[in-house]
This record gives structure tokens, C-alpha cells and sequence, in this order.
């Protein structure tokens, strides 16, 4: 039987995976571009706090939590790659399509928290560990200590991004972001395909 350490390891390796702060980061710094250290370090941590309550929510409450609210988990895949694709276009293009509502829409929520950080690939992790935990006390701290470290390392890149903004410059950080952009439309195209071969029962 596999020990609780083996469970918080697997976790772990499962989450930074899923939620990789070297995505994560530039993408950040896409959406806070124009804003001052302190806002960024305020909308970093809005977004993580955001994330880590939604994804500890949805590990312990399983599927009865989409169930309660009348959505598939494939259909929540598909929209939330969706919606992590046009923010990669968003990079790669250097534009931000949501420009005209910036003064209504917190990204502290959207896209950073979801579904960037607490995205469909996190919480189906957070599920899946919290079911296999089988309510052992030990287990279950171990997937929580795991959740806790994947999301302390994400904050920490975040907070350290104006380092990356002075090292590349104007021109270095325009080419890393649109690199970046391909990535994460890249993942959200996976994202996507994952969801619909979910739905019609495909391949």
C-alpha cells in the first residue's frame, strides 16, 4: 500500500506539472504589463488566494460539486481551454481583446485564478488524490501540504517577475511573451482536444 509521503510526492509532481509557474509567469506578466510592482504583487496574490480556495473546494467536494451546479467536467475542459487559448493569441498577437472591459474584469479572477492557476487539469488532480487519500488523515494533509507548495512556488515566480521584466528588456520580453503565448495555446488546444474526446466518446 503506498505510504503518505508517495501520495504527497506524486501530488506534488502531478500539480507543478499541471500548474507550471514557468507558464504560469509569463503569462502573468502579459496581463500586468502596464501595471506598478505593488499592483502586480496585489493581483498575485488575489489570484492565488482565488485558486487555492476554488481548487480545495472542488478536490473535497468531487463530482458532486459540477453535478450540484449541472455541468459535465468534459464541457468545463472545453470552455476552460478555450478561454486559456484566446489568452495565448492574446500574447502572441501582443493584444488584449478584453481591453474596452478592463476596468470591470478583475484578472485577478479571470484568467489568472481561473482557469490559468485552478484550470480543469488541477482540479481533476486535486479530485483524484483527495479520492485515493480514502479519508486517512495523514493522506489527506500530505495532498494539502502538496497543493500548498505547487501554489507558494507559483506566487513566488509571480512576485519575482519585475526581475524578469528588467533582465530581458522592451524587445527580450516581447519575444518571450509571444514564445510564451504559442506554449500556452499549445497546452489549451490539448486542453480542448482532452474535453471533446471526453464528450463523444472519441478515441
Amino acid at each position: 500500500m503506498e505510504n503518505s509521503f508517495d501520495v504527497g510526492v506524486r501530488a506534488f509532481v502531478s500539480l507543478i506539472t499541471l500548474i507550471n509557474p514557468l507558464c504560469v509567469g509569463p503569462l502573468f506578466l502579459s496581463l500586468t504589463r502596464e501595471q506598478t510592482l505593488q499592483q502586480r504583487n496585489v493581483v498575485a496574490l488575489k489570484g492565488i488566494l482565488i485558486a487555492l480556495c476554488l481548487l480545495l473546494t472542488v478536490s473535497f467536494s468531487g463530482d458532486l460539486f459540477f453535478h450540484f451546479i449541472g455541468i459535465s467536467f468534459s464541457s468545463f475542459k472545453i470552455v476552460g481551454g478555450f478561454l486559456l487559448f484566446l489568452s495565448g493569441i492574446n500574447m502572441v498577437t501582443g493584444t488584449d481583446s478584453n481591453k474596452s472591459e478592463a476596468a470591470s474584469v478583475d484578472i485577478s479572477v479571470f484568467p489568472l485564478g481561473i482557469p490559468l492557476i485552478a484550470g480543469p487539469g488541477a482540479m481533476t488532480a486535486g479530485i483524484t488524490f483527495v479520492a485515493e487519500a480514502q479519508g486517512d488523515p495523514t493522506k489527506i494533509c500530505t495532498v494539502i501540504a502538496a497543493i500548498l507548495s505547487v501554489f507558494f512556488l507559483n506566487w513566488l515566480c509571480m512576485n519575482q517577475v519585475d526581475r524578469l521584466v528588467r533582465l530581458l528588456g522592451h524587445i527580450g520580453l516581447d519575444i518571450f511573451l509571444r514564445i510564451f503565448g504559442i506554449v500556452t495555446a499549445t497546452i489549451a488546444m490539448e486542453l480542448m482536444i482532452s474535453g471533446i474526446q471526453v464528450a463523444f466518446h472519441l478515441g
